[in-house]
């Protein structure tokens, strides 16, 4: 099955490339935004623990880097981890302002928990990092617990940007998720916003079909539910690939063991009886190595023949004799 942490990734990532201006003001507490877009190739490539590294420009004040990065819940190396990507984004842009001859732009941190995890982290607002040899950086980060917004209030408020988030936040119920569909198709938002709300619904309220909701022809453009299904066909392969290789070994396994027995057999007895090995053959490899283990444990003919018989098939007739029943049981030669 595919990983929950995955689901929130693709989900969140959708979110941050359509429409970030809501999930910045709320997170970092700002003002009306005059742009919001993903830097240029000159700080590429980004670090892979970064999951977006944008420039803000407010209707007032100098623009900024912001390093954004999602966490499933919070753990104990998601600051670091974090940190890491907004140092090495602002040790990039040190670079890249020295060479245009122009002032390096401020580099801040928004970590986005989406949900609430076991271990709560310290809050801090302000920390250094050490970029290796003797340099280090300092600077402000925030973060932003989606789940502990409140739903009903979320889902009819102006923040569109947040709406994919509404089912975890607090006091989420299906009619409010079923709210914010409602308004991303009314405000025609981007397929990949209401994509994401389905997916992430779907986790909080399994018992929906969340995509059903949306017209198949606005699917087909999502890009989160593209990938989705590219992902379930992966998996299935996957699984299928799986099952085959589990089922090989197991047959292996099984004709070992059936060869094992043959053997014993032959050497407690004689020779092999007619018909032994189409009354091994249907067993599987647990059943298979109890019976060698049994017979492993005989030293006699007699024995050997006992649990010979346990492998009859059909089940031995009963007929009955005088009023009492009676076992009759096929004779081996």
């Amino acid at each position: 099955m595919r990983r929950r942490g995955g689901d929130y990734d693709l989900a969140a990532k959708a979110v941050l490339r359509e429409l970030p201006a809501d999930l910045l003001r709320r997170g970092l507490g700002l003002g009306p935004l005059r742009r919001v877009a993903p830097v240029d190739k000159e700080l590429a490539p980004t670090p892979r623990t970064t999951d977006g590294l944008l420039e803000v420009v407010p209707r007032r004040g100098a623009s900024f880097l912001l390093v954004v990065e999602f966490e499933h819940e919070p753990r104990h190396d998601s600051v670091d981890r974090a940190l890491f990507g907004w140092a090495r984004a602002q040790d990039q842009e040190r670079r890249a302002a020295r060479r245009a001859r122009r002032r390096p732009r401020d580099a801040l941190v928004l970590i986005v928990y989406l949900r609430r995890g076991r271990r709560r982290s310290r809050a801090r607002d302000t920390a250094r990092f050490d970029l290796g040899g003797g340099q280090w950086v300092e600077g402000r980060f925030a973060t932003l617990n989606l789940w502990e917004l409140d739903a009903p209030a979320q889902a009819a408020s102006g923040e569109v940007g947040l709406l994919p988030f509404v089912p975890l936040m607090a006091r989420a119920r299906p009619e409010d998720v079923g709210r914010a569909l409602e308004r991303l198709d009314r405000l025609r938002a981007a397929a990949d916003l209401r994509a994401s709300l389905a997916l992430l619904a779907g986790r909080a309220f399994p018992g929906h079909d969340w995509f059903a909701k949306i017209p198949l022809e606005e699917l087909m453009t999502s890009s989160v539910y593209q990938q989705l299904r590219a992902m379930a066909r992966a998996e299935a392969r996957a699984e299928a690939r799986a099952e085959v290789r589990a089922e090989v070994r197991a047959e292996v396994r099984a004709e070992a063991i059936r060869e094992a027995i043959t053997t014993l057999v032959r050497a407690r007895r004689g020779r092999t009886p007619r018909g032994l090995a189409g009354e091994l053959a249907p067993l599987e490899a647990d059943a298979l190595a109890a019976l060698h283990a049994r017979l492993a444990r005989t030293t006699t003919r007699a024995e050997v023949e006992a649990e010979l018989a346990t492998l009859d098939a059909p089940a031995p007739r009963q007929t009955s004799v005088g009023g009492r029943r009676r076992t009759g049981a096929r004779r081996r030669s």
